[in-house]
């Protein structure tokens, strides 16, 4: 049967379609609520995709999760994300489950809780480097002038007792609200030993190149600098290695100095400071040496460092 096409007949001006010709599906464009949705999901598949080493895709995905989140004004309250091992999310879930309630009101009353002073969280000591395990995201939406409070407060409370205030180590609302809901379900976060208490932070002036050198060469390595300053400080107080002479900058000429901080034992730190400060091992080495000067050595044997980084004026 040909096919025949269907017109308008002359002077009809209304716009109904023609018999046989149904309207085209109209694709519904996503709201903002779906992409805010979607995100603590889309998160997991990064966190699947680098479980199975598909990292090309893990950070394509990422890409698009930014975009996303960039684009699209975020809508009531902000989502807490919650950086934990797999272990511990699934565990805090199967509880949940099982008890039918919802973890944001269990949040919302640690966090309240923590600023009430009802409870005190505890040091939140980082994982060595390759001890951590595969991490998984838990989202959470949180009033943002709640998790501002509890980030003010914690840095206090932190700084109070000593605990580490870099950005990347310090306790925040994110942590306090990971360790609230550990105390809720009975979930232990488990924290994996550096074989040492870390329980002082060594603060060493580097140049900004060295620096960064380090930060970027720490991830691929197989030790943290808490591990490299623990097994440099014990070989050197065993006599089993001894750093070689620092370099002093020649008079009148300076450089402008950063700070890389790093956890070490505060009882071994003394040590070294005695050890390298002894009459009788600066007569034998020929120079006296302070533990800032041992961990700079050993940072720079363990992570390959070029010398004219620490030292660019003997270039």
């Amino acid at each position: 049967m040909p096919h025949t096409h269907h017109r308008r007949p002359p002077g009809r001006r209304d716009k109904r379609r023609p018999e046989g010709h149904a309207l085209p599906h109209a694709r519904r464009k996503p709201a903002k609520a779906d992409v805010h949705a979607a995100t603590p999901v889309a998160q997991e598949a990064v966190d699947y995709l680098r479980t199975q080493e598909k990292t090309d895709f893990a950070d394509a995905v990422n890409v698009l999760i930014a975009f996303a989140t960039a684009t699209t004004p975020q809508y009531g309250d902000p989502a807490l994300s919650l950086h934990v091992p797999v272990d511990f999310r699934d565990r805090v879930r199967e509880q949940a489950t099982a008890e039918g309630v919802n973890l944001q009101p269990i949040v919302l009353e640690g966090l309240k809780g923590f600023l009430a002073g009802e409870w005190e969280p505890s040091d939140p000591k980082v994982s060595p480097r390759g001890t951590a395990g595969t991490k998984a995201n838990m989202s959470v939406r949180i009033p943002r002038d709640l998790v501002e409070q509890v980030d003010a407060m914690a840095e206090d409370f932190a700084r109070e007792r000593g605990w580490a205030m870099d950005p990347v180590h310090r306790l925040n609302a994110r942590q306090v609200a990971i360790q609230a809901l550990g105390r809720r379900f009975g979930v232990e976060l488990e924290k994996p030993e550096r074989g040492w208490e870390t329980d002082y932070q060594l603060v060493m002036d580097v140049p900004e190149a060295f620096r960064e050198f380090v930060r970027q060469a720490e991830p691929t390595a197989d030790r943290d600098l808490s591990i490299v300053l623990r097994d440099a400080y014990a070989r050197f107080l065993s006599g089993e290695w001894v750093p070689g002479q620092p370099q002093q900058a020649p008079v009148g000429q300076s450089v402008d100095k950063v700070r890389l901080t790093a956890q070490v034992n505060r009882k071994v730190w003394e040590q070294v400071k005695k050890a390298g400060a002894d009459p009788e091992q600066i007569a034998a080495r020929g120079y006296r040496l302070v533990p800032t000067q041992v961990a700079l050595a050993a940072i720079v044997e363990a992570y390959d460092v070029p010398e004219s980084l620490l030292y660019p004026w003997a270039e």
